[in-house]
């Protein structure tokens, strides 16, 4: 978790954004994940961030709807090209 400057051009100036969360496959589905992710937004929203982002990988099905079942939702496409 980190709280960092959008540009400019965003409406909110300062975002936070969850980098990276892992739970082992053992010990998934078990709120592990969720709980997390709730004390994260949680010791944002006290420093007075109103946005939160988190990446994740289009093919990642599992992850996309762990995300999304917890509000998360598009943003931007983010495209890449292999060189």
């Amino acid at each position: 978790m980190r709280i960092d400057r959008a540009p400019p051009i965003q409406r909110e100036v300062r975002r936070a954004e969850i980098a990276d969360l892992m739970v082992r496959a053992h010990e998934r589905r078990r709120g592990i994940g969720r709980g997390l992710v709730e004390c994260a937004l949680a010791w944002v929203r006290e420093r007075g961030v109103e946005r939160c982002e988190v990446r994740v990988a289009s093919l990642n099905a599992e992850g996309q709807q762990f995300w999304r079942s917890l509000g998360f939702g598009d943003l931007m496409d983010v495209l890449q090209r292999r060189l």
